[in-house]
């Protein structure tokens, strides 16, 4: 098992501050019929995860009915653009068995729980940062969505810190406006294109810095800050795949 980066550390820090990152909340969980759960396989992980939606769903009274699709590297897999197993098609298999898992002839189950974390071993294969995570886990969600516009999708990250294992919630509007206010600005040089281009300033936050919206404000100094180790361009693995798509 890896351990939590110094880069990765930063960043839950900047995202908790902003409250971008939330402690998970069993009420976010529409889930009268059970949860279909997409996690990474990775086995240190594994237990605090499953045992955690267990007790989200015994917390109000739902069904302790975790339906579980695991695959290294988790629903960030589901990404078109994920650089991970693209070989065998992961996505469209991951994709296919939500279908399935939604449909009354097998499980008939509407909320979809999405996972990555950190450390994450197979990430590191690809060479991609916490960041470049949450950017697939953004675009997994809204793959799900797209097959069934029906059904909830949360997105978790789960953070294993070495002496203690965490999960938070994720929103994807609260991610967007971080983005357009500072996201851009603090790891855009990862990426060789915009990864969220829809995501746009509010009027507020194109005044000044000092009009940014709420939480935010408060990570306004980190933008000064110098840059860690490997926040010095795009990764291998993102060039190779933006190569692909001009081809």
């Amino acid at each position: 098992m890896g351990r939590l980066s110094d880069r990765d550390r930063s960043m839950i820090r900047r995202l908790r501050n902003a409250r971008v990152l939330e402690d998970a909340d069993a009420h976010k969980l529409k889930s009268p019929d059970g949860v279909i759960v997409v996690p990474c396989s990775d086995g240190d992980q594994m237990p605090d995860v499953f045992e955690h939606q267990c007790a989200l769903a015994r917390e109000v009274g739902r069904p302790v009915r975790p339906h579980m699709l695991s695959l290294h590297g988790g629903a960030m897999l589901i990404a078109e653009n994920c650089p991970l197993y693209r070989e065998y098609r992961v996505d469209d298999l991951l994709l296919q068995h939500i279908r399935e898992a939604e449909g009354t002839d097998l499980k008939g189950i509407g909320t979809v729980v999405l996972y990555i974390h950190a450390p994450c071993g197979a990430a590191g294969l690809a060479g991609l940062s916490l960041v470049e995570q949450v950017v697939l886990l953004i675009r997994a969600k809204e793959r799900v969505k797209e097959i069934d516009t029906t059904n909830a999708v949360v997105c978790f990250v789960h953070v294993d810190y070495g002496d203690r294992q965490r999960t938070y919630f994720i929103s994807r509007d609260r991610w967007l406006s971080y983005w357009a206010a500072l996201g851009r600005r603090l790891w855009g040089s990862l990426f060789l294109t915009d990864p969220h281009p829809e995501a746009v300033r509010t009027r507020a936050s194109d005044s000044s810095e000092e009009d940014l919206p709420g939480p935010i404000c408060q990570d306004v100094e980190l933008l000064n800050a110098p840059l860690s180790l490997g926040d010095t361009g795009p990764s291998p693995t993102q060039l190779a795949l933006e190569n692909a798509r001009n081809k």
